[in-house]
């Protein structure tokens, strides 16, 4: 009978044991995030990013846009020396543009104003920026990804095979820039880009 009480004392001390483990487990382990939350959060920033995207086209359909000629008075005469030249300015796709390069030694330098007002201007904004925006990609030719840049975005990219880079980027909420450069690097082409003033 002895023997009965001290076994049943034991049984009892081993499943206090176990539950308090089960306790402390339990108290310890922090709830998942189901995959349905993950994917309503993902769900909800994309609905997000759209509606921002389209007030932002709103906002450029409404505004008046400039002539090729007041682009092509904004691009700089002199880039570090380097003189501008093969300059070219037009709206044949329904847009005010306008393009310029520099050259020095091996380095050149290429830059591109689109007007993003207007029904087909805000198009150009949608497509050849807002689309690449937060859309890393690099593979063993080069790179795309977005950075900071002059209290904004810029969408950066890379060939390598022509040795070329790229930086897209909004000024005055309405000019799509792109600065081009071959034989240059990044930091460079994005210091020159900073010094690029475009009064309108």
């Amino acid at each position: 009978m002895k023997q009965f009480f001290t076994l049943l004392v034991i049984t009892a001390c081993f499943h206090y044991s176990c539950s308090n483990d089960n306790k402390a487990s339990a108290t310890t382990t922090e709830p998942a995030v189901s995959i349905d939350e993950a994917k309503v959060k993902e769900e909800d920033a994309l609905k997000k990013a759209k509606e921002e995207k389209e007030k932002k086209m709103e906002e450029l359909k409404k505004m008046t846009p400039y002539s090729p000629d007041q682009l092509k008075s904004s691009l700089p005469k002199d880039m570090d020396g380097m003189k501008q030249r093969n300059l070219d300015a037009h709206s044949a796709l329904g847009y005010a543009h306008a393009a310029c390069e520099y050259k020095k030694d091996s380095i050149s330098l290429m830059i591109t104003v689109n007007d993003c007002a207007g029904e087909v201007g805000a198009t150009q904004y949608a497509l050849n920026y807002w689309s690449k925006l937060n859309m890393p990609e690099e593979t063993s030719a080069g790179y795309t990804k977005t950075i900071d840049f002059n209290g904004g975005k810029a969408v950066e990219s890379f060939d390598k095979a022509s040795n070329q880079i790229s930086l897209a980027y909004m000024v005055n909420q309405r000019l799509l820039i792109m600065v081009t450069g071959k034989n240059i690097n990044a930091e460079d082409l994005k210091a020159k880009a900073q010094k690029i003033s475009f009064k309108l």
